[in-house]
């Protein structure tokens, strides 16, 4: 897994701005330092509470599954949420298909 930036990191959950992401951080009690690399050890925790990113490929996703369910383990942490954009896209595509022609979400039929 490579290492990310905090904006890299904001855009892969969908978020353009890097304050707004970390805040979102913040109230999870997980602080960034500003201008550093985020390597696998230091995104873990964030996917364990915020979920796996909806923009993360999908091979990047089977690979960081398994090590997040296992870091929740390890912390006594609930299971890692399925993030909230995945699940609202994709209920509107089965209910309207006349909206699968957008592609805002990053969803595929």
């Amino acid at each position: 897994m490579r290492p990310l930036t905090r904006e890299q990191l904001a855009q892969l959950y969908g978020h353009g701005c890097t304050r707004t992401f970390t805040n979102l951080l913040k109230k999870k009690d997980i602080s960034i330092v500003r201008y550093s690399m985020l390597y696998l050890e230091d995104q873990l925790p964030i996917y364990a509470v915020l979920g796996l990113p909806t923009y993360l490929e999908e091979e990047e996703k089977n690979f960081l599954q398994p090590l997040v369910e296992q870091y929740c383990k390890n912390h006594d942490l609930p299971p890692p949420p399925i993030f909230i954009k995945n699940i609202i896209c994709s209920n509107i595509f089965q209910f309207f298909p006349t909206f699968s022609n957008f592609r805002t979400c990053g969803v595929s039929d």
